[in-house]
């Protein structure tokens, strides 16, 4: 699959927001891409993309993840890829491109008007977080935005909060993978498509990383959440063919 100019500059702006805000990836990312592209490309080259980046975070901060509080989440969103996977395998493209939008519009919204909290949570909800979480990363890669809630509630230091996720993200995206290369959903044309538009996702996120002190990041956020919102928008309204 050859070089894109469009995947190079969406794949660059969603690095840079990943690296200034800490902004998911794929929420940035899928919504531009699926306008162009088949979602059974882009969800699996997101998903490597996002095992890459969230493993070697890992790493530097695994001694600060609180595993007590993710490992309810971790058996229930294995649970939750593999019945997404199996959705993903037999859903029709343009339901998928739909489904897709619409849960980028309700992600976005919830996102813009956070506010931080704190909440205990029984193990029957923690046990639908995770596997939600994972239906989600299986079928869209978008499994972010209920577990920062879950987490955003825990009273956590930023520190261990930030860790804490990519505790999480790191086994969710290990297993996704396994997943779908058992499948094998992980074809020639990904690995080829993942390899041409890896380079402006790693500039993005340096450059967004050397942005931090220099941008306001709530502002940023903001215009970011709301491009995004504007696409998943316009991605419902095309897929059902009112446009």
């Amino acid at each position: 699959m050859p070089f894109d100019f469009y995947v190079f500059v969406v794949m660059a702006f969603a690095g840079l927001v990943k690296g200034l805000t800490g902004f998911g990836l794929s929420l940035v990312a899928v919504p531009l891409l699926i306008l162009s592209y088949d979602p059974k490309t882009i969800v699996p080259t997101l998903l490597m993309y996002n095992l890459f980046f969230s493993m070697a975070l890992f790493f530097k901060v695994r001694q600060l993840v609180d595993y007590v509080k993710i490992r309810i989440l971790w058996g229930a969103a294995l649970l939750g890829i593999l019945v997404g996977t199996h959705v993903f395998m037999l859903i029709d493209i343009t339901y998928l491109k739909i489904a897709i939008s619409i849960i980028v519009v309700i992600f976005s919204i919830l996102l813009l008007f956070k506010r931080e909290f704190n909440r205990k949570w029984s193990c029957f909800e923690t046990w639908t977080i995770g596997l939600i979480s994972g239906f989600l990363n299986a079928t869209t890669s978008m499994s972010g935005p209920p577990v920062v809630l879950y987490i955003a509630s825990q009273n956590m230091q930023k520190e261990k909060m930030r860790a804490t996720l990519l505790g999480y993200f790191s086994v969710l995206y290990i297993f996704t993978t396994i997943t779908f290369y058992a499948k094998g959903l992980l074809t020639h044309d990904i690995f080829s498509f993942s390899f041409y538009h890896a380079v402006p996702t790693l500039c993005g996120m340096l450059a967004g990383t050397a942005l931090v002190k220099k941008v306001d990041q709530n502002s940023f956020r903001r215009f970011t959440l709301f491009v995004v919102l504007g696409t998943g928008i316009f991605g419902v309204i095309s897929g059902a063919g009112l446009l």
